[in-house]
């Protein structure tokens, strides 16, 4: 069903929570990933040629529940704002 996978994420965070000195001391901030965001085109494979809207909300779905990472970062407070689409359907340009 699925040919491959292409990943476009960004991961945001603030500095001060790794960057704070002196070393010494704990900062106040925690050094933790606030938001991932970006996109996943997920190209069908030669006998499908397209993906449906149904079958990336499950795929999104089902995904955000079985990946022991998502879960981590997820239960971590980090928010997860990932677009998931149909590469077969964008452009080279849109897929840079």
């Amino acid at each position: 069903v699925i040919d491959r996978l292409e990943f476009d994420l960004q991961a945001h965070r603030d500095e001060r929570g790794t960057l704070t000195l002196p070393i010494e001391e704990t900062p106040a901030i925690p050094a933790k990933l606030h938001t991932v965001t970006g996109r996943i085109l997920v190209y069908p494979s030669g006998r499908n040629p397209t993906i449906t809207k149904e079958q990336l909300e499950l795929l999104s779905t089902q995904t955000e529940i079985r990946c022991p990472v998502a879960n981590m970062m997820t239960a971590s407070g980090c928010r997860m704002e990932i677009k998931w689409e149909d590469g077969s359907k964008t452009t080279t340009t849109d897929a840079q």
